[in-house]
């Protein structure tokens, strides 16, 4: 650390404190040009993450649409099986009581 940064102390009362107070002090040390700059960084950091979590969330819905799709094809393939399945079973049965 710097000069002039180091507290007695705060190197008992754990690794964290040690840094936020490391932080504080720069802070207090930086002009107002330095901190506006941190302050901006900052809001420009929370809107591309409120932004990204906002397109992330938008494309969830469209692969829950596709799978949707993707489902009732396969459910009306499978209803047109089944008729088609009973459709025969049908015929079986005709052709039987036909030939008995």
């Amino acid at each position: 650390m710097e000069a002039g940064l180091h507290h007695p102390g705060t190197a008992k009362s754990g690794g964290f404190r040690l840094v936020l107070r490391y932080v504080a002090d720069v802070a207090c040390m930086a002009g107002i040009a330095q901190k506006l700059g941190v302050l901006c960084v900052a809001g420009v950091v929370a809107a591309g993450a409120a932004g990204g979590v906002g397109l992330w969330t938008q494309a969830q819905p469209r692969a829950a649409g596709r799978d949707r799709r993707n489902l009732d094809a396969a459910s009306s393939l499978l209803n047109h099986l089944d008729t088609r399945e009973s459709e025969l079973k049908v015929d079986a049965y005709r052709a039987w009581l036909i030939r008995a």
